[in-house]
């Protein structure tokens, strides 16, 4: 009765390292990162201080609205 739990728990490891999905890694050239720019603080607030803050959060040094969308600065 051992044997057969272990075996039982070794096959059903076996099968969920096989089924687990493959990271696919490709061409970085090819993957592309699609982000949002435009932004609650702009169309509404209509403020480069909301912006250039949101910027900071997200580890940016700083922001601007250009019409209706906020730019963050690269460096």
């Amino acid at each position: 009765m051992k044997f057969f739990v272990t075996f039982a728990l070794i096959l059903s490891l076996v099968l969920a390292v096989i089924s687990a999905p493959a990271i696919e890694e490709g061409n970085p050239e090819h993957q592309k990162v699609l982000l949002r720019t435009r932004r609650y603080t702009c169309n509404v607030l209509k403020s480069n201080a909301w912006c250039s803050l949101h910027c900071v959060a997200l580890g940016k040094p700083g922001g601007h609205c250009s019409k209706g969308t906020c730019y963050c600065s690269q460096w």
